[in-house]
This record gives structure tokens, C-alpha cells and sequence, in this order.
């Protein structure tokens, strides 16, 4: 994974989170538009407790918010067991993050942008 901060994350726990996003990449296919790291990893001031964020920008369609969560939680798990490493995957559909569509993140979305870094899957 490209653009997450260096400091707060172990080599095994980068290993780990560069798995999630190849995971989510597959689940997702041609579905995922982009992968955004938000939050305290994105702004540089993470410490070793602190979660890492990561919005999964996907293509407008019918599916749930929370069945999308849910199936990335299922990909995350291994992450937190095997390296305590807690990933908080935020589904947003490109018309969301262009602020065309509502969505019950409205208020937290306009931070999440500020702070977004694009990731790139690690070749």
C-alpha cells in the first residue's frame, strides 16, 4: 500500500492492511472506482492504537451500506487477530463523495475528503 503513514504501523500490520485492500479490490472488481485512506493515518498523527480508515469509493448501484461493511469486516478480521490492527472500511458511492447523493456520513464525509489520501494497490 502507497500513502499511509510510515510510523504508526508495524511491517506486519502494513503487510496486513496492503492484504484488506487486495481483498477489497478483488471483492469488488470493476465496482471499486478508488480506495482513500481517511483519518488519523491520512493526517500523519495515528499512534499505534489508532484505527485505520479507509473509504472504498464504488460505483452507484442498489446495495447496502451495511452489508458492504460487513462483508469488509469479514476481510478485516484477519488484520485485527493476526496483527491487532483495527481497518474501518467506509463504502461510498462516487456520487456521495462528489456530494451528489445524501448519505448518513454527510457530516463526517466533508472531513473524510479533506484528509483522503489515495492508495495504490503495492505491485
Amino acid at each position: 500500500m502507497r500513502g499511509a503513514n510510515e510510523t504508526a504501523m508495524s511491517v506486519e500490520q502494513r503487510a496486513a492492511f496492503d492484504e484488506f485492500l487486495r481483498a477489497a479490490a478483488k471483492h469488488y472488481g470493476e465496482r471499486l472506482h478508488g480506495l482513500y485512506l481517511v483519518g488519523s493515518h491520512a493526517r500523519g498523527n495515528a499512534d499505534e492504537c489508532s484505527d485505520v480508515d479507509v473509504v472504498l469509493l464504488l460505483a452507484d448501484g442498489a446495495w447496502s451500506f451495511w452489508r458492504e461493511k460487513e462483508a469488509m469486516n469479514d476481510y478485516a478480521y484477519d488484520a485485527l487477530v493476526n496483527t491487532e490492527l483495527f481497518i474501518q472500511s467506509w463504502p461510498i458511492t462516487e456520487s456521495q463523495w462528489a456530494g451528489l447523493a445524501p448519505t448518513m456520513l454527510d457530516r463526517t464525509l466533508a472531513t473524510m475528503k479533506r484528509d483522503a489520501r489515495r492508495l495504490s494497490l503495492a505491485s
